[in-house]
């Protein structure tokens, strides 16, 4: 009885210590994330140029003529300059779309009296909650305000796409310094972290479990990055065939949002099928030609040819995506939704290798099996 009160004691207590350690470790996140954000980001981009040098010094036709460290270069060119191309086209793109978006919010009200006004006509009856004590139309303007501040207003959802994007702008000078750094160093630092193991067989460990980090993460990186220029580049022909408004602008944001799990697609969705609904020369058929066609996109890619893609490289759960999705939203906004599966994929591998953590680490799997890296590594230990 005693091995029993005291194996539930010890039990308690890693209970209590986890969950202190897991509160400290999100404070730092929160009260850092003015200089964490930019140097994670920086990880992301450095995993990236990795990941386009090494599809370089593969391809049959080039790779075995270029040396590594021209193809580093070139790969930090092409990420870099992208990053830059994408915030010059956001910049061109934002101060017209808020320009117009005053109008685009005029039409949706018309549509929506014309809405509420052909279906009264249709029933006879006049819809009492949508009118004041005069009979007057509440427009949607007003019953957000009525809210309570939760939305008060109908440019708070541009507000929310394009302040982080401004924010970017000003973040990308330093990314670009510390992802120079990180790709600098980074022989140097695993050195550095092997070295500080207390034997061989430790440090093996350690290297191995970075090297698997590095490998599941760029893995996931590449084809995540892969299918979502698929979606942008089908979302922006469906976009052109309608002739919607900032059609190049909706197909950065389907490609910049699609790396964000669950909520991303749906957000980056949203903006143009409802603009097709307010523009213009916009109307309802438009309006559901192009939800049912970005949908269709949509699903293709994410549902069909990206987890035939990741196959099992990836094995989160679901809930646990969605768990880490919005504790790391809350912490880091949208560069914490935009990193939370490359975060929760490390702190997997990582928790699977100790023999009290790995437990956790089948918990937050797909499927109770932990990814056959961590299997190996774990039996090594």
């Amino acid at each position: 009885a005693s091995d029993r009160t005291g194996s539930g004691s010890s039990g308690l207590a890693r209970l209590f210590f986890g969950a202190g350690l897991a509160f400290l470790v999100g404070l730092i996140a929160y009260v850092g994330r003015g200089v964490l954000v930019p140097v994670v980001v920086a990880g992301f981009f450095a995993v990236l140029i990795t990941a386009l040098k090494n599809g370089i010094l593969s391809t049959p036709a080039i790779g075995r003529f270029i040396p590594g460290w021209l193809a580093y270069l070139f790969a930090f060119a092409v990420i870099i300059l992208g990053a830059m191309m994408f915030v010059a086209i956001i910049a061109d793109n934002v101060d017209a779309l808020a320009a117009r978006w005053p109008d685009y919010v005029a039409q949706l009200e018309t549509v929506y009296a014309n809405v509420i006004t052909r279906y009264e006509e249709i029933t006879g009856a006049a819809l009492s909650g949508l009118r004041d004590e005069t009979g007057a139309l509440i427009t949607i303007e007003t019953m957000l305000n009525d809210v309570g501040g939760w939305l008060p207003s109908l440019s708070r959802p541009l507000l929310g796409i394009l302040d982080p994007l401004r924010k970017l702008v000003g973040a990308l000078a330093p990314i670009t310094l510390y992802t120079a750094f990180m790709l600098i160093e980074g022989g140097t630092s695993l050195k550095k972290l092997s070295l500080a193991a207390s034997n061989e067989k430790d440090r093996d460990l350690v290297l191995a479990v970075v090297r698997d980090i590095a490998a599941m993460i760029r893995e996931y990186v590449s084809i995540k990055t892969v299918t979502s220029s698929m979606t942008a580049a089908g979302g922006y022909l469906v976009l052109i065939a309608f002739n919607v408004d900032f059609a190049g602008f909706w197909a950065l944001l389907l490609f910049a949002l699609n790396f964000i799990p669950i909520i991303g697609s749906i957000v980056a969705t949203a903006f143009p099928v409802v603009l097709a609904l307010v523009e213009p020369d916009g109307g309802v058929l438009k309006f559901a030609a192009v939800a049912i066609l970005l949908t269709g996109v949509q699903q293709t890619v994410g549902s069909v040819i990206e987890p035939r893609m990741l196959g099992r490289s990836l094995n989160l759960s679901p809930l646990v995506i969605l768990l880490s999705l919005s504790t790391w939203g809350a912490l880091w906004g949208a560069a914490g939704m935009l990193l939370c599966v490359p975060i929760m994929v490390a702190l997997m591998i990582v928790l699977s290798q100790f023999k009290s953590t790995r437990a956790v680490a089948v918990l937050m799997s797909a499927n109770g099996e932990i990814a056959r890296r961590g299997e190996t590594l774990a039996e090594r230990a």
